[in-house]
């Protein structure tokens, strides 16, 4: 395939993203996810199954909110953990990467969600590590604040109050 048509491709499956995230927002679920597999399922085309890129990883991780906001979360669980490990192929080399950060608040949010607070803990602090490696230890930041806030919650939670 010409690079012409993989971007032509490429456009493709964004505009079907895009129509699949409209028609979730008016209440077409099972309309909205088909359409946004299909998207999915382009970018795979166009990129390939082993070849890990950004496209996949953004289309898993929305696919994994979808699933986190219609509370399914096995599945999110499963579409969040694929993408994670796309972002993480694309940027091994590159430490700290915001977008691996992002993943694993993704999963911390999840984990947390399914009760599974020990293992939200270790997504939350391996993300907050990166956050700061990426924005220094200014506590000001807001994806500080809100990660550090997470963490005092989930302490809380746990009943470790003298960690928090």
């Amino acid at each position: 395939m010409s690079d012409e048509e993989n971007y032509e491709k490429s456009l493709t499956a964004y505009a079907y993203s895009s129509l699949g995230n409209a028609l979730l927002k008016n209440g077409k679920l099972d309309y909205g996810i088909s359409i946004i597999e299909e998207s999915l399922e382009m970018y795979i085309t166009i990129h390939g199954h082993d070849k890990p890129h950004p496209d996949i990883a953004r289309s898993l991780n929305n696919f994994g909110s979808v699933f986190e906001l219609l509370a399914r979360l096995v599945k999110a669980l499963e579409k969040h953990e694929q993408s994670f490990k796309v972002r993480h192929l694309i940027h091994k080399n590159e430490k700290p990467c915001p977008d691996v950060a992002t993943s694993l608040n993704n999963l911390r949010k999840v984990y947390e969600g399914l009760g599974e607070l020990d293992e939200a803990l270790k997504k939350l602090q391996h993300s907050l590590h990166m956050k700061r490696a990426i924005r220094g230890h200014d506590r000001r930041h807001t994806a500080i604040e809100n990660s550090s806030n997470n963490l005092g919650r989930i302490y809380e939670e746990q009943e470790k109050l003298d960690e928090a």
